[in-house]
């Protein structure tokens, strides 16, 4: 039985066909699995179907059945039957016999591709004593079509026999498998691997084509309001990005467009959502066949969308030029790739050592690139990486690193050699040059597969061959593929969702993987990592990190991994801290890459990261030294004596949160004085709200104003925003605002026009601007102007119209998980308002339920639940609300409360719910 399963196209047959069957209703009982055929033929010859149980005995004493649905029939337990009737002329009653015990039906697309309505039913039910799992022989075309020697029959679904528990299993090795995407029908909604969606499984769901592109051909915008995202393989925080490359060059931070037609490459790392020209792309490798064309340029390949896959941990795609099928799969800190060449005399895996995604011109200049060929499967060497050619911000980021590399090949080289530019050396087995590169000649017979793994290190040649043989030490390509999903599973393993339509899920999952890309590590398995002075050190009490897109993250991402990754954020703070001692910096990161001198945007973000860790308990650093490092960056950029930074209308409120953030830290850590002086800085804010526009308004360093060319106009001293966006940035004082503003009408009117003025799909535009950060705090005021219906009502407005299960599925730059954390906190239903006051603010969850597994070294609860009852695309509101059973008369609850653990239960509904909540949230300035 040869067929190709694909989680999307999957997903819409089934829709489609289920309202065939009865207006789109089926009862919750059925599950139905969708696999599209692929080779046609007879349906009568596709083989045996049986189910078993736990020890290998047969449930169903027999195999597979052709009956005639409109025929009465009831099933056995343990019989099964099938038909391949025409499914639009059939209904539900005549289809299914209705017994709740049966458990599982299977839908297949019979005779041929003409012919879509005619589909193979078989449906399974469990006996009242089936054992506790049950299984379902299958195969995938994609996995024989690859493997034509491996038993058709390797491959079985595992399932309990309750039918909430699934499993795609090898039964070779006995080892959850990540070959296929399978989906069912259960009821009226979409489902991978399990019922509800188990937490084990949710990586199954990931897309990682969300996002992936840089450019909408329909749009003026260009890529300024896309995701950026790559759709390679990585591991959750890992070194290794493995991910194909379109493009090299420009602002394409991420490599990769979906809209580019050709491949040039694969290399090992990746930045995920931004612009600023990008960093990394180094180790670029890339398969051929025939005449040797080693310029990156000239010997891309056209590819085709539909021979692309991407999951979690996993990429594959064909280069049409060459014929070669090309797998990566990523470990923390290596890779392996897997090419199915074609027959020929000429086969070549060529690797450039010399490009970098960010490069100013086509050849480096500064650059150096060592390569030392060790035996004929092995060659070792370096990537040195200075700011002078490019990379972060074109060089202006002076981001300077060094690449040590250990690759190994399956097969012996026939020839080999280096080039540099033009100049080809065949045979040399060392060198030294500045755009360097190295290939390898084989000679292949049809369907011959040569793979070839690396691993990398920042620190030296040695930590790199550590590094290669602790995370994949052979050639086992499926092995390393399972060991990357099982790390995404185990990362996914902190949050439960059950319920939400398909599209929901599979972007909250997405999201969920976008959130934990970064900040990535950047030791090796021996616990050494280069710092930023140039020397190396050993990891002891925390694990070394870079990419803090600090600016974009303190907002969402970092609140978001304080409640289901503590510890990264706690090895965050620990490594910004350690960047400053170890210098060149003298303030803490703004945007960090390896210590970076760059301040990519503005404000003090690490501030507020460390005031809400503290604040939550995250506190593996030296508190002191923290506060002396925050206090020696604050002096250094912040407010200027005046009251104001001159000019520039984002600094002067960025720093006034700042402030307040230091303010909080210094209460926190019992020093009163300082809270006092910091506290008295963060209402500076004040100094520039000008009586003549009736907003925020940049001042001189004499105190006059700036021109003003009204509220809606760009620029005027705001960054990537106009100042009624950049405007509303005073989230440690609203009530402050709503004073000056004029008091809470004014406010909640002014606030709500800010929505009512936003484009349905949240594009760029001059009110609520949903692609740019500035304004991701905005939606949670509501509820200290007493209209926490609001919130409720545009968060989900936001989360259905910015965010989709599409290429263009995110209206913004991802921003290092940023774009993607406010979706994950926002469709949960709670979100902070102002990170480090200890708050969070309730709205409208975009699931029935979702669940926060809790750390117990940082939380005296298991698990924080979040459960909407009777929501639906219409019950939007809340109603009321519970927390732990006792009635809550407030939209937001606390830090503390979410520690304690138990269940925040909301009553969902069509209208808002306008006075149970009168209790507004605190003030937090004193």
């Amino acid at each position: 039985m040869k067929v190709v399963v694909s989680r999307f196209c999957a997903v819409a047959v089934c829709i489609a066909a289920a309202h065939a069957l009865s207006g789109g209703e089926i009862a919750e009982k059925y599950y139905r699995l969708a696999i599209r055929e692929i080779k046609g033929g007879d349906v009568a010859q596709l083989g045996e179907f049986s189910l078993y149980a736990a020890d290998g005995s047969r449930v169903n004493g027999g195999g597979m059945k052709l009956v005639d649905p409109c025929e009465p029939k009831s099933l056995a337990p343990g019989e099964c039957f099938a038909s391949r009737k025409n499914f639009a002329r059939e209904t539900a009653e005549k289809l299914f016999d209705g017994d709740p015990k049966t458990k599982l039906c299977v839908g297949k697309l019979a005779l041929s591709e003409k012919d879509p309505a005619s589909w193979l039913y078989v449906c399974f039910r469990l006996g009242e004593d089936a054992k506790p799992v049950a299984k379902y022989n299958f195969c995938s075309a994609d996995d024989t079509d690859r493997h034509p020697q491996r038993n058709p029959t390797s491959w079985a679904i595992w399932c309990s026999s309750d039918g909430e528990t699934w499993r795609l299993v090898d039964e070779r090795t006995q080892a959850f498998s990540p070959k296929s995407m399978l989906t069912w029908w259960n009821g009226s909604r979409p489902y991978s691997f399990g019922g509800e969606m188990p937490c084990a499984d949710m990586a199954r769901e990931v897309n990682p084509f969300i996002g992936a592109v840089t450019q909408h051909p329909r749009s003026a915008l260009g890529g300024h309001g896309l995701g950026k995202t790559f759709p390679g393989a990585a591991t959750p925080c890992g070194m290794i990005q493995l991910s194909p490359d379109t493009i090299t060059g420009g602002d394409n931070g991420c490599g990769y467009s979906y809209h580019h037609e050709t491949i040039e490459g694969f290399s090992f790392m990746h930045l995920s959502g931004v612009g600023w020209y990008g960093e990394f792309g180094n180790f670029q490798v890339m398969p051929t066949t025939g005449e040797r064309i080693l310029d990156r340029e000239k010997a891309k390949s056209a590819y085709s969308h539909e021979r692309e896959v991407a999951e979690a941990g996993y990429y594959a795609v064909t280069l049409d030029r060459y014929g070669i099928r090309a797998e990566m799969a990523a470990a923390p800190r290596a890779g392996i790739l897997r090419f199915t060449f074609p027959e020929s005399k000429e086969a070549r895996v060529q690797i450039d050592l010399g490009r970098r995604v960010g490069q100013i011109g086509r050849w480096l200049k500064h650059s150096r690139q060592h390569v030392k060929v060790v035996d004929e499967r092995t060659i070792e060497g370096r990537m040195e990486c200075p700011w002078e050619d490019g990379g972060w911000g074109r060089g202006a980021g002076r981001v300077r690193y060094v690449v040590n590399y250990t690759c190994v090949f399956s097969k012996p080289f026939k020839k080999f050699g280096v080039w540099d530019k033009e100049k080809v050396l065949e045979g040399c087995r060392e060198y030294t040059g500045a755009n360097t590169g190295f290939f390898a000649e084989f000679e292949t017979s049809p369907g011959e597969q040569i793979l070839m793994r690396a691993g990398l290190s920042y620190v030296d040649l040695d930590g790199a061959r550590k590094n290669l043989a602790s995370d994949i030490p052979d050639f086992d390509f499926e092995r390393a593929r399972a060991a990357s999903l099982a790390l995404w599973s185990d990362a996914f393993a902190g949050v439960k969702v059950k319920g939400g339509s398909v599209d929901d899920r599979i972007v909250f999952a997405t999201c969920l993987y976008h959130a934990l890309i970064d900040p990535r590590m950047i030791g090796d398995v021996d616990g050494r990592y280069m710092g930023s002075d140039g020397k190396i050190y050993r990891n002891e009490r925390f694990t070394a990190r870079t990419v803090f897109s600090g600016w974009d993250v303190f907002r969402s991402e970092m609140p978001l991994l304080t409640l289901i990754r503590p510890d990264i954020v706690n090895d965050t703070i620990c490594s910004m801290i350690r960047w400053m001692e170890l210098g060149p910096r003298d303030t803490l990161p703004v945007w960090d890459l390896f210590g970076c001198t760059s301040s990519c945007m503005v404000g003090n973000p690490i501030i507020p990261c460390i005031a809400d860790a503290y604040e939550k308990g995250i506190r593996g650093w030296d508190a002191e030294t923290a506060w002396r490092l925050a206090e020696a960056t604050s002096r250094r950029r912040g407010n200027a004596a005046c009251g104001w930074t001159p000019n520039s209308l984002s600094e002067t409120l960025e720093y006034a949160y700042d402030d307040w953030c230091m303010g909080k830290f210094a209460e926190m850590l019992g020093r009163k004085d300082d809270a006092k002086r910091y506290y008295e800085r963060a209402g500076w804010y004040k100094n520039i709200w000008s009586e003549e526009a009736g907003w925020l308004r940049s001042r001189r360093a004499d105190g006059s104003w700036t021109p003003w060319r009204g509220r809606h106009v760009h620029g005027q001293g705001a960054v990537e925003s106009n100042p009624w966006q950049q405007g509303w940035f005073v989230p440690h004082d609203v009530y402050g605002l709503m004073e000056l503003v004029g008091g809470a009408k004014k406010f909640a009117d002014e606030l709500e026009m800010f929505f009512d003025k936003a484009p349905a799909n949240f594009m760029w535009g001059d009110c609520y601007n949903h692609p740019n950060e500035v304004t991701h705090l905005v939606p949670f005021m509501f509820p200290y102007c007493d209209r926490p219906w609001l919130t409720q009502k545009w968060t989900r407005r936001i989360c259905e119209g910015a965010y989709g299960n599409e290429v263009y599925g995110y209206v913004g730059n991802e921003d290092e998980g940023q774009m993607s954390a406010w979706y994950i906190l926002a469709a949960s239903g709670l979100h902070p308002e102002c990170p480090g006051s200890g708050v969070w603010i309730l709205t409208s969850p975009m699931f029935p339920e979702v669940s926060f597994r809790l750390d117990p070294k940082y939380a005296k609860g298991k698990s924080f639940t979040i459960r909407a009852n009777s929501l639906s695309k219409t019950n939007t509101y809340i109603r009321s609300a519970k927390l732990n059973g006792k009635p809550l008369d407030r939209a937001w609850i606390t830090t503390k409360e979410v520690k304690n653990g138990g269940l925040l239960e909301l009553e969902m509904g069509a209208e808002p719910a306008v006075d149970v909540f009168p209790v507004r949230p605190p003030k937090t300035m004193p």
